[in-house]
């Protein structure tokens, strides 16, 4: 895999070469996280959503790239498309890169799948002013700071790849999301994210309730959310991401995940 970013000839705008630079670098040495294809393509010009496809599995990736620190919002298109999206799970896979600069070395990668990005994690922007070409537009930002951080695939980290082998296992942890609807994906995500704010091994049940508040006002139909909440500690432990411990105390396995 090589990485360095090459230098594209014939562009006189920064955003210009720094999109066909990172484009060019996917299409040239990035394999398919999802199965065993070396490859992606370039989508048709013109596709609304995703930047790539994988030529084998057809699954689906969005490149989001920054000249250092990616921040915790980047830019995506039209919220109504990006929201529908989010609740067929059809939003595609994300591959977040960071580099030096035009030309110059992929410092990191990682590829989130798309079952993450749910309603809770976009934000609307302000709609495009009357004297603006698309009128009444409005774009939506995806809150990549508040993923959990499990859901962040390491594909280069500090400059070097990771086993391709690694990075395959580490996705496949996620497949079983796939055919989870978007209040199931939504809990899941927000469950896993309180576990991992914690910053602990082990915790208690009651340390999770004490999120209940805030959970409420995100499943503002849901009246019993401590037995969701119960429910979703059960699929982390079904999944190896926790350990029951004894009654009412958990133990968190993030290296220890297991695919299933």
């Amino acid at each position: 895999m090589e990485l360095v970013l090459p230098d594209p000839v014939g562009y006189r705008s920064n955003s210009q070469r720094a999109r066909v630079a990172t484009e060019t670098w996917v299409t040239k040495n990035l394999y398919c996280p999802a199965c065993p294809s070396p490859d992606l393509e370039p989508t048709p010009t013109g596709h609304p959503v995703a930047d790539f496809a994988c030529p084998r599995c057809g699954e689906e990736y969005q490149l989001k790239s920054r000249r250092g620190h990616l921040g915790a919002r980047i830019t995506d298109a039209a919220y109504s498309e990006a929201l529908r999206a989010t609740e067929r799970n059809a939003f595609p896979h994300l591959l977040l890169m960071q580099y030096a600069a035009i030309p110059g070395p992929v410092v990191t990668l990682q590829a989130v799948p798309g079952a993450f990005i749910t309603p809770s994690a976009l934000e609307s922007r302000k709609a495009l002013s009357s004297t603006a070409r698309r009128a009444g537009w409005i774009g939506c930002s995806i809150v990549i700071g508040d993923l959990p951080r499990g859901a962040r695939v390491a594909v280069i980290m500090e400059g070097y790849p990771r086993p391709i082998r690694e990075v395959r296992q580490d996705w496949r942890k996620w497949d079983f999301l796939k055919a989870r609807d978007v209040s199931t994906r939504t809990w899941f995500n927000e469950i896993l994210k309180r576990v991992e704010r914690l910053g602990r091994d082990e915790f208690e049940l009651d340390d999770i309730y004490a999120f209940e508040e805030d959970l409420a006002q995100i499943f503002p139909r849901n009246r019993f959310v401590r037995p969701k909440i119960r429910q979703q500690l059960q699929v982390l432990r079904d999944r190896g991401f926790l350990e029951f411990r004894e009654r009412g105390r958990y133990r968190y396995l993030p290296s220890g995940w297991r695919t299933k």
